[in-house]
């Protein structure tokens, strides 16, 4: 997370509690579809919030490491976030009556 980033460590224990209750859910199979993909949405806001500009800013910057940092940034959490909606894709649909 670029230090820029106002409540870093809120925006950390929001998501590493995130991702520990997407775990927890997978494991015991429980509302696995709709907590995957909450999960993947809020990634998927923090690439629009604060990636995507970070990506913007570093592609101005003449130094080629910014560059890398930030298209790095912005394509490893998108990468991840697509793949925790695949997930949530492949997961079983509940329905009315059913677990």
């Amino acid at each position: 997370m670029p230090t820029w980033v106002p409540g870093q460590a809120l925006i950390g224990y929001v998501t590493g509690t995130a991702l520990l209750v997407a775990g927890g859910s997978v494991l015991l199979k429980r509302k696995t579809r709709t907590v995957l993909t909450c999960v993947a949405g809020w990634l998927l806001f923090l690439v629009l919030v604060i990636y995507g500009p970070l990506l913007i800013v570093a592609l101005t910057d003449p130094d080629t490491t910014a560059k890398v940092v930030g298209i790095n940034y912005f394509s490893d959490t998108l990468m991840f976030a697509g793949v925790i909606l695949a997930l949530a894709s492949a997961t079983p649909r509940t329905f009315a009556g059913t677990p």
